[in-house]
């Protein structure tokens, strides 16, 4: 936050921040892009906020269509969204299974009582 308020160090470190956004994934690239606009944009020249824009989109989206690269991210998006949906699933499954079987020792140790 040291250079919002100081436009010429701001422009100075466009280089650097491009570099950080990235070593981040596309769509957290776009979150920040959008939230450094909206918070920032009196402070950052509507030129800078167009290189960053245009830094971090696909070739797809800077020209406006779907490209095989923007088509491939989707369907990784989508298979890592399956995976953390099974994982959670999984691990319902195997609390439900312990739970489970603390209830049938608790039966069959009332059932020994009797």
């Amino acid at each position: 936050m040291k250079y919002a308020f100081k436009a010429g160090k701001y422009g100075r470190m466009l280089p650097m921040i491009e570099e950080r956004l990235k070593t981040i994934s596309m769509s957290d690239c776009a979150t920040l892009i959008s939230k450094i606009e909206l918070y920032l944009g009196e402070y950052v020249t509507r030129t800078s906020l167009k290189r960053l824009k245009m830094a971090f989109q696909s070739i797809g989206q800077r020209l406006g269509f779907v490209s095989a690269g923007d088509v491939r991210r989707a369907e990784e998006k989508e298979v890592r969204s399956l995976r953390a949906k099974n994982a959670r699933k999984d691990a319902k499954i195997a609390s439900l299974t312990a739970e489970n079987a603390a209830l049938k020792a608790q039966l069959k140790a009332a059932l020994a009582t009797k």
